[in-house]
């Protein structure tokens, strides 16, 4: 299934390509989607953070010799 792309400009020179048969929003319509969709990224950010996080968890120990192993050489 393939969707057709249109593109135009804006009275300000901006170019907007958008789907066939979808239309620009504007006002308090477009705020409320862009503050929605950037929720939304904050939220999946923050839950591939927390997995890095767990997954990069390890004994004191262990993160002291990695640290050390790659500091190695790099102080004169």
């Amino acid at each position: 299934m393939s969707s057709t792309l249109t593109a135009g400009t804006t009275s300000s020179g901006q170019v907007l390509i958008l789907k066939e048969g979808s239309s620009e929003t504007k006002g308090r319509d477009a705020q409320s989607n862009n503050i929605y969709a950037a929720k939304l990224i904050s939220e999946i950010v923050e839950s591939s953070l927390v997995q890095i996080g767990e997954s990069l968890s390890m004994p004191k120990s262990s993160v002291q010799s990695e640290l050390e192993r790659h500091t190695a050489g790099r102080c004169a």
